[in-house]
């Protein structure tokens, strides 16, 4: 018995799903995208009859996403440390906030449904690395913001860049 692909695809208010074998439905979910005018930030899900979900789109490297949970998803980050960076990095170009607390990351990791770490001792070896700072206080809580360096880094894919 063939196996039958289901994509379904939302931005704003437009959502689409289609069904079938695997090429119509990725030359369907592309079609869409081009009469449509769909940017890169639609999060398609594949489902085949074990309902396991695959992503069959690109991974955009810098668009914003609707959930801490997607963001960290989107670069497959499984060390506390790197998960740490990525929801401050979230935090300031997601949501726009000029610098974020350990209280911050530890909300994000609630949202994202993730056991949290030691979060300041995360935040400390990212100090280390250069990817964060110390920033104003806020009230009696230290915050922080990334350095350019870690923005160029998780930019990069969570991917060490060579210096020139």
């Amino acid at each position: 018995m063939p196996i039958s692909y289901r994509i379904r695809f939302k931005q704003a208010d437009t959502e689409f799903e289609v069904e079938g074998d695997r090429a119509y439905v990725t030359k369907t979910y592309q079609d869409l995208k081009e009469v449509l005018g769909l940017s890169q930030q639609a999060k398609p899900v594949l489902g085949g009859e074990g309902r396991s979900t695959k992503s069959i789109a690109p991974k955009s490297g810098g668009g914003k996403s609707s959930s801490p949970r997607e963001f960290i998803d989107r670069y497959g980050l499984k060390r506390h440390v790197d998960i740490v960076l990525g929801f401050g990095y979230f935090l300031e170009r997601v949501r726009g906030l000029k610098s974020f607390t350990g209280a911050d990351i530890n909300t994000c990791y609630y949202e994202a449904k993730i056991e949290p770490s030691n979060t300041s001792q995360m935040i400390i070896i990212n100090i280390k690395k250069g990817f964060i700072m110390s920033s104003k206080k806020t009230g009696a809580r230290a915050s922080y913001t990334l350095t350019r360096t870690g923005e160029q880094f998780v930019e990069g894919g969570f991917q060490a860049t060579k210096a020139k």
